[in-house]
């Protein structure tokens, strides 16, 4: 795959029907996140979520750093993941800030 118009290994062209938009073209893809994740979702204030790290991540710490409490360095040292689901308004307030500033948009929520 070619790097698109964002500068990544991916499809986007940005233009109409020949490919993704520009920013439709990175959403974290369940099917391609990192097995070490931790599983399963969380329910804060009545929202179900459920944070993963995509194989994307280029291992920023951006998520690490916006919210320690969940996302850290994998053992294998060549990605972050999200070690522990949320459990407070707090750490679901980290935890989308880090999936917003993710610089390359590996973190997704597969909550309802």
């Amino acid at each position: 795959m070619q790097n698109g118009l964002c500068g990544v290994a991916c499809a986007c062209t940005g233009v109409g029907d020949t490919g993704p938009s520009l920013l439709e073209a990175h959403v974290a893809d369940w099917k391609n996140r990192w097995e070490d994740n931790a599983g399963g979702t969380a329910v804060i204030s009545g929202k179900k979520v459920g944070f993963f790290v995509d194989k994307e991540c280029i291992l920023c710490s951006v998520c690490s750093d916006a919210a320690p409490n969940n996302f850290r360095m994998s053992d294998a040292e060549d990605h972050d993941i999200c070690y522990k689901q949320p459990d407070s308004d707090e750490e679901l307030s980290q935890c989308n800030e880090a999936m917003e500033n993710c610089p390359v948009e590996a973190i997704g929520d597969s909550g309802e």
